[in-house]
């Protein structure tokens, strides 16, 4: 069958074709917005195999949206990713799940309130409130370590909220272990690595998550500052003491 006389059963109802002409424009032409506008068509016809490719295309669009765009725009990412999670959700209360398409969406869910966040553009008020819908849709992914990304992105989002005052000491020192980790363990792999290796200097530094450790603390600044991070007014307060470890003033 060609895909004029695919099509012409699509859009007759047959939702088999309907399915496989989805299928053809997601695998095939890789247009993602003519397989999704396909998936759509059947999902709104109870297709749960319809459902289910429709939250996944939406997740993967928005996936590429976040990455490959210079200036995502978040309020839109995140209205197609609320219309995703719909229809996985949909399909779940027909007996059909898809875990790994639901965590994508959740994790994409809290990544983009999590730049929202910290857009210049956002006032305190609204910041706090993102990180907080931004935590709530993480953190249930740290405890299936869903993805070394969204684990990240929960660390940014607690380490954020912290610094106005709102998160238990429990988030606090679970920020600190994620963030610490991401830098000792995947410094290139990951972005804004120097900003964050300054966050935890700065942590070691405060004793917040964590207890105080200036030659801990001197580490990770000077690690920031040498991969472009201007950390040169905080090292400036650092200095030996008589035991040959440092003192922060």
């Amino acid at each position: 069958m060609n895909i004029k006389e695919l099509t012409d059963l699509a859009n007759s109802g047959d939702i088999k074709a309907i399915y496989s002409l989805g299928k053809y424009y997601l695998n095939i032409e890789k247009e993602l917005d003519n397989a999704i506008k396909w998936f759509t068509t059947g999902a709104k016809k109870c297709s749960e195999k319809c459902m289910h490719m429709l939250a996944s295309t939406i997740a993967s669009k928005s996936v590429m949206l976040r990455k490959q765009s210079e200036s995502p725009n978040y309020f839109d990412i995140i209205s197609m990713l609320d219309n995703a999670l719909y229809w996985d959700n949909k399909a779940a209360e027909s007996g059909s799940e898809d875990k790994d398409t639901h965590n994508t969406i959740c994790s994409e869910i809290g990544i983009s309130y999590y730049f929202l966040s910290i857009d210049p553009k956002t006032d305190a008020d609204h910041s706090m409130l993102y990180l907080e819908i931004a935590i709530s849709y993480l953190k249930p992914l740290y405890s299936i370590l869903f993805s070394t990304e969204s684990i990240f992105y929960l660390g940014c989002s607690l380490h954020d909220y912290s610094l106005f005052g709102k998160t238990s000491s429990k988030d606090t020192e679970l920020a600190f272990r994620i963030l610490k980790n991401c830098v000792d363990d995947y410094f290139n792999e990951l972005p804004s690595m120097a900003t964050v290796s300054y966050c935890v200097g700065m942590m070691y530094a405060e004793g917040r998550g964590c207890h105080k450790n200036f030659n801990r603390a001197l580490h990770y600044f000077q690690q920031a500052h040498n991969a472009g991070y201007d950390c040169s007014k905080v090292l400036n307060r650092f200095e030996k003491n008589l035991f040959g470890g440092y003192n922060f003033i």
